[in-house]
């Protein structure tokens, strides 16, 4: 499988009545960490960002960001969408919709306008249906340092750790 089976209108028919991308938008996939990659840091794509890999870090400014079932996040995601198939510690924001395949293994808080949890996904975390600007006002808040997170053993500690706190921006307590 090819690149190109991830890039809608190449590999794949669209769908009749599906609806256009508007104009000027990016296409396709424009970040990929493919099983077996491990990636720490900040990613920030207009497009679409795939992780089947290990990524650590936090995510910002997608429009969409799909983790694949091998995908193993350990970072915050700022995104429009965001779906899930694989595992992820850390907040997930999105200003449209987050879906948890039934694959799925999210640990941290959740805040969306539009959330569908197919039967077998698991969330160990705070949800909160918000309006797509309070989503947004998210970015400001500064995630916090984890630094557990950049070796395997401190992946496990994080995995086992209580999630964190949800952020004011989306309803949570200002004191700590």
């Amino acid at each position: 499988m090819g690149i190109d089976s991830f890039i809608p209108g190449r590999g794949e028919k669209r769908r009749a009545g599906a609806a256009a991308e508007p104009s000027g938008s990016p296409r396709g996939l424009t970040a990929f960490v493919c099983d077996g990659a491990e990636l720490d840091g900040t990613l920030s794509s207009r497009g679409t960002i795939r992780i089947d890999g290990r990524f650590g870090g936090k995510i910002v400014d997608a429009d969409t960001v799909v983790v694949g079932e091998s995908g193993d996040v350990q970072a915050d995601i700022h995104a429009k969408n965001v779906i899930v198939s694989g595992a992820v510690a850390g907040d997930v924001c999105a200003s449209r919709q987050i879906v948890l395949k039934p694959s799925a293994r999210v640990k941290g808080s959740i805040g969306s306008p539009a959330l569908v949890v197919e039967r077998g996904a698991r969330v160990n975390g705070r949800v909160k249906m918000v309006r797509p600007e309070v989503v947004a006002q998210t970015r400001t808040v500064a995630p916090a340092a984890n630094p557990a997170a950049r070796s395997k053993a401190g992946t496990r500690a994080a995995r086992n750790a209580a999630p964190k706190p949800l952020p004011a921006a989306l309803g949570g307590s200002s004191a700590t």
